[in-house]
């Protein structure tokens, strides 16, 4: 039995909570106050545990799909095709900066939330990560907290092929981890 969809006020509220948050953790790497990806951060995550409720294993699905993501980050930072400035090697995972983990844990509440539509869509959802991750980016880039590592367009090209992996295999991974009986409000 697959989850059930999320209400519209659901929807529309978790891309509410996420689109903020996403500027709040971008804008405050991008001016040296990383802690505001932790407030974020933690508000989503609020507001995300009240509407699912079983807050310990909300959290633990959670940061496994997360984890995941940063995977990804990880790759683009190894390939060259990113580089997080300013960041030094203690504020940073595997090349990865801690901002970056808290984004990614705000952006799974979207796979359970906004972009839950996505999971049955996986070819749809390597589409939407190969194309609208080098968007993405490259805001985060205009914006100040992320650097492409090489010429634009081969880097923005990485982007979008690991996004092309990445965004359905946290959709999937999402999806298998969620209780089969999970309420919905």
């Amino acid at each position: 039995m697959s989850p059930v969809e999320p209400s519209r006020r659901v929807v529309l509220l978790n891309f509410v909570v996420f689109q903020t948050a996403w500027f709040a953790c971008v804008l405050g790497a991008a001016h040296a106050a990383t802690g505001w990806a932790w407030v974020a951060a933690g508000v989503t995550l609020a507001v995300h545990v009240a509407w699912r409720g079983a807050a310990a294993r909300t959290l633990l699905r959670l940061a496994t799909v997360a984890a995941l993501g940063v995977l990804g980050e990880f790759a683009l930072v190894g390939v060259g095709a990113l580089r997080f400035p300013g960041d030094d090697v203690a504020g940073t995972l595997l090349g990865v900066p801690a901002w970056i983990a808290a984004l990614w844990l705000v952006f799974a509440t979207t796979f359970e939330g906004c972009l839950a539509w996505l999971r049955p869509r996986l070819g749809l959802a390597a589409l939407l990560g190969l194309v609208g991750s080098p968007a993405s980016y490259f805001s985060a880039v205009k914006l100040g907290a992320v650097e492409l590592a090489g010429p634009a367009l081969p880097s923005l090209a990485w982007t979008g092929a690991v996004w092309a992996l990445s965004l359905p295999a946290c959709l999937a991974l999402s999806a298998r981890l969620e209780p089969a009986d999970a309420a919905r409000r």
